[in-house]
């Protein structure tokens, strides 16, 4: 993704995506700074600005251990209010969007099921490789 496409959105907004994605405030003053249980030895700072600059974005998302595709995936998600229904043992986030149900896998981003069925959306969880090893590293 190009850094155009990066969303613009303040320090708090961005905060708010990332706490959706398992991370926690450590810290809040001129930056906020963020760790995640899973990764304790990556720190996450976000400029707690009215607007991060894009360039900034993309190193603390890359920090994070996520493609541009998969952070526009959880943004978007997030600030267009989609509703959170579940959480499989923080493996797996469904969100309803228009009658339609998106299962995201929490280790690799990756949308594993897009469908309005939850037999399809049991598969989906199912056929999932439990060992997936996700794209954040420490």
């Amino acid at each position: 993704m190009a850094l155009t496409t990066l969303p613009l959105a303040s320090g708090k907004r961005h905060k708010g995506v990332f706490e959706s994605l398992g991370w926690t405030v450590r810290s809040e003053s001129n930056h906020i700074v963020l760790t995640h249980p899973h990764y304790p030895e990556v720190f996450l700072s976000i400029p707690n600005h009215p607007e991060v600059k894009k360039q900034t974005l993309k190193k603390i998302v890359r920090d994070a251990g996520l493609s541009d595709e998969q952070y526009a995936v959880f943004f978007h998600g997030i600030t267009s209010q989609v509703q959170r229904i579940e959480d499989d043992e923080d493996l797996f986030r469904e969100t309803i969007e228009n009658g339609q149900t998106r299962v995201h896998c929490m280790k690799c981003g990756q949308q594993i099921c897009h469908t309005a069925e939850p037999p399809e959306i049991a598969a989906a969880k199912e056929n999932h490789p439990s060992s997936c090893a996700g794209s954040i590293t420490a």
